[in-house]
């Protein structure tokens, strides 16, 4: 189904696209209504494939994934940013998510975000040379001005690839 807000991670030998959650419609449209997915499909480049792998529950709220997912390198979890994108004020939180099966575990404290317009962009990179992910937002002001904050998001294994 068309969808935007969705996150996408490639894996580390690029042989897989994975595409999780978002919101839309089946029209297309999003002046007719909105749908949220909470949905990951895998893409796989050699098959030239598209496989939904699983759909999740709804959470008691919703809430919108970040463009940017990292996926492990074992390629078991994929960590993502993901925030109520619907409320004003606030906050994202990191998620890791266990492929197989969309098993979600909150990771860490939650940064406070102001989402006032459409354009917010929140996105999450990771350094395997650090072992840190860095989250990026830019927030946008009804007045034209936009604000730019990075975060530096230390990983617990100190390295994704160990998990």
């Amino acid at each position: 189904m068309p969808r935007f807000y969705a996150g996408v991670g490639v894996s580390p030998d690029y042989k897989h696209l994975y595409i999780y959650g978002g919101k839309g419609n089946e029209a297309g449209d999003q002046n007719i209504g909105i749908e949220y997915f909470y949905d990951l499909y895998q893409v796989d480049w050699d098959k030239r494939s598209i496989r939904k792998l699983w759909e999740q529950e709804p959470p008691a709220v919703n809430r919108v994934v970040s463009r940017d997912m990292v996926v492990s390198k074992d390629e078991q979890s994929i960590y993502f940013l993901s925030y109520p994108e619907y409320q004003p004020q606030s906050h994202i939180q990191l998620y890791r998510m266990n492929i197989a099966d969309g098993n979600c575990e909150a990771l860490g404290d939650s940064i406070p975000l102001v989402s006032e317009e459409i354009a917010t962009n929140v996105n999450l990179y990771y350094s395997e040379k650090l072992g840190c992910f860095y989250c990026t937002i830019q927030e946008f002001e009804e007045t034209g001005g936009s604000s730019i904050r990075m975060y530096s998001l230390r990983s617990e294994e100190r390295r994704v690839g160990k998990e």
